[in-house]
């Protein structure tokens, strides 16, 4: 099933650093978990960037190491009594990886400047996560359904453990692995005891060698959006839950002017134009959401592209 559908071309250039992390457990590898109630199999992969070293205050000799500006390095550091480097274990991203850092003032090491425990790390050095520096990450988690035989989606969960117990499964925290979460069950849009807002983003291109002007919309959901963004190639533009109007449970709007110099959506810019508009739909935490449907207005203008 790795080769189904591109997914063996992804691979080859997203999961790189695996082939000898066999202890997920650790933070590193691939691990899988089944899920008998939606026929579906999830898999993890984790690795840090294995060219960049680990943080040490001496080398082999032993001598202090003397750290340049731009030099990487990660702290993997467990801590406890026995380390040389803190008492206290090193922060690790939610996946459970070590972060990487970034020196930025050049420097003789020392306990007080080890990056992410040292009373003074934050003067030398940078955090990079694989938020902010993903190409010295691999973090992602796979979706396959055995229904539709294919590879469905990803996952912004990177669990270090999948237990499988009848139709459900649970996993862990990977920076919090004394706590253990059934997966599914539960309020809306809540992870791990915490509510996020989620999204959907969506494209309208009809036409697309038409520009068109977009005047107004229609969503066809189950409660009022609480927030639209929509993108052209040469604007931005929002709306919040506020200005929609609901009509026989459908919600109606205008679209708003361009926001990109000034943030607002009410003030005399341009209009949104463009070849395509996408747009970002927005929901909140513990409150249930469907998006069913856009029906988008617009106007087409007299310029057409002829290639």
């Amino acid at each position: 099933i790795i080769s189904d559908r591109g997914v063996a071309s992804f691979l080859n250039t997203s999961a790189n650093w695996l082939s000898d992390k066999q202890q997920p457990i650790t933070g590193y590898g691939v691990n899988a978990g089944w899920n008998d109630r939606f026929a579906e199999a999830l898999f993890t992969f984790k690795a840090v960037d294995p060219t960049i070293a680990q943080y040490a205050i001496y080398d082999s000799t032993p001598a202090l190491i003397n750290y340049s500006v731009g030099n990487l390095v990660v702290n993997g550091d467990l801590g406890g009594v026995s380390s040389v480097l803190s008492a206290t274990p090193a922060p690790r991203h939610i996946s459970g990886m070590s972060y990487v850092y970034r020196c930025k003032l050049a420097h003789t090491a020392s306990s007080t400047r080890v990056p992410g425990t040292g009373a003074s790390w934050t003067t030398y050095w940078d955090q990079l996560t694989p938020e902010t520096n993903p190409s010295y990450y691999t973090m992602f988690t796979l979706v396959y359904d055995e229904i539709k035989n294919g590879f469905i989606s990803f996952l912004s969960m990177y669990p270090n453990i999948y237990a499988v117990r009848t139709n459900t499964f649970y996993t862990t925290i990977p920076n919090a692995q004394n706590k253990l979460y059934v997966q599914n069950p539960g309020n809306y849009n809540t992870f791990y005891g915490s509510a996020y807002s989620g999204s959907i983003t969506g494209v309208i291109n009809i036409d697309p060698n038409m520009s068109k002007t977009y005047e107004a919309l229609q969503v066809v959901s189950h409660t009022t959006p609480k927030r639209l963004d929509f993108t052209t190639r040469d604007h931005v533009s929002f709306l919040v839950d506020s200005e929609f109007e609901e009509r026989e449970d459908f919600y109606y709007a205008p679209v708003k002017n361009d926001s990109t110099i000034s943030g607002v959506n009410s003030s005399d810019s341009s209009r949104l134009w463009g070849r395509y508009l996408k747009i970002k739909f927005t929901f909140e935490g513990n409150v249930f959401q469907k998006l069913i449907d856009y029906v988008v207005k617009f106007r087409s203008n007299h310029r057409l592209y002829n290639k």
